[in-house]
């Protein structure tokens, strides 16, 4: 209530006449119309002006299946459905799509390079990277016996360009497969 009272969407004139409750006769219902355009990549559904947030544990980019959570006081997380973190929150989910207006933007997203061992590996990934439009963020190395595992942290467009990274990562000799992760 007070929060409300704060941010302007109940008066203080409002709230004394819904604790006395007065009978009155509206002459005219107001509906607020939601904006046709908006500029940020994730539209909630009924709300317009937000704080949206991409969790960090699922990295959702254009094309993922999402949904929204309502933070305490941090605006709207926005996971993939299939993120396993949505089993442990409770029930303040919103719908929420991706603004098909907005697609200039790159996202954040990991993925698992599993690659026989190959002295050029670690090149020719960022090479075909490189040629794919793909900027790399992160990446780290672990190795194990003839296999090397390499969790890279990539910008990517959307969910069409990521698979078609990945695709072209498979088309290598020496990549045994390619995973997209949730952290």
């Amino acid at each position: 209530l007070y929060l409300n009272i704060g941010n302007g969407r109940f008066s203080g004139a409002y709230v004394i006449n819904l604790i006395y409750k007065k009978e009155s006769i509206l002459d005219k219902v107001v509906f607020k119309e939601i904006p046709k355009h908006v500029d940020g990549d994730v539209i909630v559904e009924g709300i317009d002006m937000i704080k949206v947030n991409l969790a960090n544990c699922c990295n959702p980019i254009p094309g993922d299946e999402i949904i929204g959570y309502i933070t305490k006081g941090n605006g709207i997380s926005v996971h993939r459905r299939c993120c396993h973190n949505l089993a442990f929150l409770d029930n303040r989910m919103v719908s929420v799509l991706w603004n098909p207006e907005k697609t200039t933007n790159r996202f954040i997203t990991s993925v698992f390079i599993y690659c026989k061992e190959y002295d050029k590996s670690l090149l020719e990934i960022m090479q075909k990277a490189s040629t794919s439009g793909i900027n790399i963020d992160s990446m780290r190395t672990n190795r194990k016996l003839d296999e090397t595992i390499y969790d890279v942290d990539i910008w990517v467009r959307d969910l069409e360009h990521l698979n078609n990274f990945i695709r072209d990562l498979e088309n290598m000799s020496y990549i045994e497969k390619v995973v997209r992760i949730i952290k």
